[in-house]
């Protein structure tokens, strides 16, 4: 991995120092764009095998066969785990106002664990871990939310329990247990967890629950039921009924790391790959001391946009009183996505039609079609 500065350096070193607008342009001539370095379990070539092994094997697996599968998983969730950006109206000098800050504390102010379950027809029971999580405290969460909810969820007897291979699900007390329930657990590749829809899930749920900004850890705990609670049906199975396109994935990877979102819509994939630059193009905006720099890194990545991407197209018109019949809306918004840094959008504007920017934050003035 190599910053632009590093490679400006590097040029310099050999006599030849090249301008960093003048590398970023040959590096995305060549396809290649600044993006934010993964992190992946590490896979070894057993890991890689296990995993190749499982997606060919289940790649032919019937959609009702996913169905019957009850996802599982432990998650912590932090009370201050986001470190978001949050803009304010406020006049000069009160920055340091209570009104305009966010409250934080030293190691994110304590956490909660959780454990839950899912599957096609909705989300199962979301249960707070406390004290020390070993085998048989995960035991004693099985028998009391498992079997409940595969009944909550309509699964039937012969469902699937599917887990990872942590200690604690794999110990042989913990066999017994699932053998005396009758229970079949779904054979699964150790360090896969882009193999697990509920990741997705997870993900959801904390960007949720952050987004009500819990003020301690009881209401942190309240939030993540309501939120679980709250996941659709359709997005839990949309996950399910994507499964063998991140089997597929696997496949292609040679057993490899995928993208946990694989399976989901290809331009959300994007949409996070242009978030993620976009956001630390903004850092090294604030940051640089050599704005012009940066300022053209910014305006090769928006050119990158291409217009065959977005479908947005003028509303229709509406009819109104008087002689002027159908008219159209002086402007058409698209929202293109949303961080914790910066909203993106187009706007779609009618020749000779203006709109205000006052609504955000350090900006002023009119924005005009000619």
């Amino acid at each position: 991995m190599v910053t632009l500065e590093e490679l400006q350096r590097s040029t310099a070193e050999v006599g030849e120092s090249v301008h960093r607008t003048t590398i970023s342009r040959l590096l995305h001539k060549s396809g290649l764009y600044g993006r934010v370095a993964r992190r992946k379990p590490l896979l070894k070539g057993i890991h890689k095998k296990s995993r190749l092994e499982f997606a060919r094997s289940h790649v032919g697996d019937t959609a009702n066969m996913w169905k019957k599968v009850l996802w599982s998983d432990e998650t912590k969730i932090e009370l201050f785990g986001l470190n978001a950006k949050r803009y304010v109206w406020r006049k000069p000098n009160t920055a340091h106002h209570p009104e305009h800050t966010i409250p934080t504390v030293k190691h994110g102010g304590g956490s909660i664990m959780l454990w839950g379950c899912f599957s096609s027809a909705g989300t199962g029971k979301l249960v707070r871990i406390e004290g020390k999580m070993d085998g048989a405290k995960y035991r004693e969460i099985l028998e009391e939310n498992l079997m409940q909810s595969a009944k909550d969820l309509r699964l039937g007897r012969r469902f699937i329990f599917q887990q990872d291979n942590d200690p604690k699900h794999t110990a042989r007390a913990t066999k017994e247990w699932f053998g005396l329930k009758n229970v079949n657990v779904l054979k699964w590749p150790s360090q896969s967890p882009d193999l697990n829809p509920i990741e997705n899930l997870w993900q959801d749920l904390k960007i949720a629950v952050h987004r009500r900004s819990p003020s301690n850890l009881t209401e942190l705990h309240l939030f993540c039921q309501e939120e679980w609670t709250n996941l659709s049906i359709s997005r839990c199975a949309k996950l399910v009924e994507t499964y063998p396109k991140r089997l597929a994935a696997v496949i292609a990877a040679k057993g490899g790391s995928t993208n946990k979102n694989a399976a989901e819509q290809q331009n959300s994939s994007d949409q996070e790959d242009s978030e993620a630059s976009l956001h630390h193009l903004h850092r090294d905006l604030n940051s640089s001391a050599d704005v012009a720099d940066s300022q053209s890194e910014l305006i090769l990545l928006l050119t990158a946009l291409r217009a065959a991407d977005l479908k947005i197209a003028p509303r229709k018109s509406k009819p109104c009183s008087g002689a002027a019949g159908l008219q159209s809306p002086p402007v058409t918004y698209m929202h293109i996505c949303e961080t914790e840094v910066f909203s993106m959008g187009v706007f779609l504007l009618r020749p000779g039609a203006s709109m205000p920017l006052h609504d955000h934050p350090d900006m002023n003035g009119n924005l005009r079609s000619c």
